[in-house]
């Protein structure tokens, strides 16, 4: 069994145009906080899978080679309504009684 923890709840992603991608390194070097981007050949390119669409290695791109894009509606996840429905859900995915403390 796999477990998925979400860290934060963006609608996006980053996205690296290789054509326009210099090689200088900035973004993964000084400004990518998840190391959601390596080095290829001549470019870089953004691990989709690791990107929490933030935007910092956008605002360092010499090139304005990278911005940020929409995911598709079913991977995005709407947050709780308030603290409680997030511990609700929590419970849920820890297979944890939560009626007890309502």
């Amino acid at each position: 069994m796999s477990l998925v923890f979400q860290k934060v709840n963006s609608h996006f992603y980053a996205a690296i145009d290789k054509n326009l991608c210099n090689g200088c390194g900035i973004c993964a070097d000084e400004r990518c906080q998840v190391n959601a981007i390596e080095e290829n050949e001549e470019t870089y390119s953004i691990i989709k899978d690791k990107c929490i669409g933030c935007g910092l290695c956008i605002s360092t791109c010499p090139e304005e080679a990278i911005v940020l894009k929409r995911k598709d509606e079913k991977a995005c996840v709407v947050p709780p309504v308030d603290e409680n429905e997030w511990f609700k859900n929590r419970a849920q995915t820890r297979g944890v009684d939560y009626s007890i403390h309502e």
